[in-house]
């Protein structure tokens, strides 16, 4: 399966968007301060409607799109239901990032209903499914996901069944340990997900990044 996105890294903006006076220009100036690094950062992705109406506005920059929702009975809450696909895609998120694990969904779906069912109402869509185990990788090879999202322990990852996935993969870094993206990359993987959580004063995004090459 071909990449949809360019090789690289994908700027995470959770941190920006739970703070409400963060806008468009903000995100702009903030990604453009990555010191000569914008080549390197190939999507950002949002968990807020009116940011991700604000950046399709202002930036050709790729957007994927998430919203964090709480249901009851359901462990799912990264875009758990078909609402909140409807809802970024109103906002204008090409790209839809989701859990895809075999937790249970609200009213009692696995991934494997709830995935048929978006793919039939949203053909124009990529999605972006979140794992964090090879049994979740092996529940879904077979759904024919535009990526696969890998949340987890690098140094406990099975490259040698990764291997075998003909699919985009992407690291979902979260830790603040100094990684080899490189070997990362090397291995196999097409993109790496670096919150903006990590984008404080002591620890600003382009010093990760360049640490990290």
């Amino acid at each position: 399966m071909s990449n949809f996105l360019n090789r690289g890294f994908i700027l995470s903006l959770d941190y920006l968007s739970d703070n409400n006076s963060v806008n468009a220009y903000i995100v702009n100036k903030f990604v453009l301060s990555l010191n000569g690094l914008l080549d390197r950062v190939v999507a950002v992705k949002i968990n807020s409607y009116n940011l991700i109406l604000d950046i399709k506005h202002s930036t050709n920059i790729p957007v994927i799109g998430y919203i964090n929702r709480i249901y009851p009975n359901s462990f799912v809450n990264i875009t758990p239901t078909i609402n909140e696909i409807h809802e970024l895609a109103k906002a204008g998120a090409e790209i839809i990032y989701l859990d895809a694990s075999m937790k249970i969904r609200p009213n009692n779906q696995i991934i494997h209903e709830f995935y048929y069912k978006i793919k039939s109402v949203f053909p124009e869509l990529r999605f972006i499914g979140e794992v964090s185990s090879l049994e979740d990788i092996k529940n879904i090879r077979d759904l024919n996901f535009d990526a696969i999202s890998i949340k987890g322990d690098f140094d406990l990852i099975n490259f040698e069944e990764l291997k075998s996935l003909d699919i985009p993969l992407i690291f979902n870094y979260t830790y603040k340990k100094v990684l080899d993206c490189n070997n990362i990359f090397n291995m196999g993987f097409n993109n790496v997900i670096i919150s903006s959580k990590f984008c404080t004063p002591q620890y600003k995004i382009n010093e990760f990044i360049q640490n990290i090459f």
